[in-house]
């Protein structure tokens, strides 16, 4: 293995995963409500950053199971897991999102692909994590109906030109849109990413699509001249050792 990705409170090695430690996902998890959520899946895990997050972040009874598909994945983050804090309310698990039927969850995170590469074939791990067949941000929706408590709620990091269409379908399925920001690199720079969470309601199966908490919510990385913004700063203080 090589060097870890030292963080404040935990390290992460992510030379075997499909995906590896991202910026995305790390604003993802700072930035996800986690208030009440007893019961968390990271699906399309990876190292297990997002699940090490989400224990840092939660109470001790909050428990915390990581899946993927790509085994390299699950036993690096297994590593991660037990090299932890919190190795007893972490679990790696080779399993498919598509293969979870009956657990019940509050919160659903994921760093989904969203490269649509147009290959027929895929050939590295990285490839296939990346592939918007294997666990697209529609399919989390569509599967987290099944396996979500009333209330439970959806974590993503998306492209903002796939919000829209997002918002609709998450209607359809009895979602409604609760948190969305839009994430800028620069300062300068118009968004490409956004953050977005939405909670199913059983007893509204009619949501609406401006009932948001958050609506119009942006964190800007970086000024122009490079440096942090104080924004961005503030977010991720508990986990970047440089802050």
């Amino acid at each position: 293995m090589s060097d870890a990705f030292n963080f404040k409170r935990f390290s992460v090695f992510h030379a075997e995963s499909s995906m590896k430690v991202s910026q995305e996902s790390i604003l993802l998890g700072a930035w996800t409500d986690i208030n009440g959520r007893k019961r968390i899946l990271d699906a399309g895990c990876g190292c297990g950053l997002l699940a090490l997050m989400m224990a840092q972040r939660t109470e001790s009874e909050t428990e915390i199971l990581a899946i993927d598909i790509d085994e390299a994945s699950v036993e690096e983050s297994k590593v991660n897991f037990h090299n932890s804090p919190w190795s007893e309310r972490l679990t790696g698990d080779l399993k498919s999102f598509d293969n979870i039927n009956e657990e019940c969850f509050d919160l659903i995170i994921s760093n989904p692909p969203y490269f649509q590469s147009g290959k027929k074939e895929l050939y590295t791990s990285r490839e296939i994590a990346r592939h918007q067949s294997t666990l697209s941000p529609s399919a989390l929706l569509r599967g987290g109906k099944k396996i979500l408590n009333n209330g439970g709620s959806v974590a993503m990091v998306v492209p903002t030109d796939q919000v829209t269409f997002l918002i609709t379908e998450g209607v359809k399925l009895g979602y409604r849109l609760w948190r969305e920001c839009k994430i800028r690199g620069r300062i300068d720079l118009h968004a490409k990413r956004s953050l977005l969470q939405f909670v199913l309601d059983e007893g509204s199966r009619k949501g609406k699509i401006g009932d948001r908490e958050s609506e119009g919510e942006e964190v800007i990385v970086r000024e122009a001249n490079g440096e942090y913004t104080e924004d961005f700063k503030r977010l991720t203080k508990d986990f970047y050792k440089i802050f």
